[in-house]
């Protein structure tokens, strides 16, 4: 049976759209700094309400998609981010990290 799903390589051995998670993973697995997403079949679109904060990265703050996240973080040393349950949980925590910066231990 068909996987009902649908995958986006952004950055792989050849981007683009696959049906199944085997056809996938042979575009990224070993591929460095590989980017890929599952998306609804239908409409191609990422699944649910999917934000990211950024909080080590080329360019910390926050967004509103993983290719965009991967980017900022993907590559660079001491990357951290953390993916926030609503746009609006996404931007509390930024300001709360900017406001309150975590210290070194």
């Amino acid at each position: 049976m068909a996987d009902k799903n649908k995958y986006v390589v952004h950055k792989g051995r050849n981007p683009g759209e696959y049906k199944t998670w085997g056809e996938t993973n042979d575009q990224v697995s070993g591929y460095p700094g590989n980017c890929h997403e599952k998306v609804d079949s239908t409409t191609g679109t990422p699944y649910g309400d999917k934000h990211y904060v950024v909080y080590g990265g080329a360019k910390p703050g926050v967004y509103d998609n993983w290719r965009d996240t991967h980017d900022q973080v993907s590559g660079y040393s001491g990357a951290q981010y953390e993916k926030a349950k609503s746009a609006e949980d996404a931007v509390n925590k930024w300001t709360d990290f900017k406001t309150y910066p975590k210290r070194g231990n």
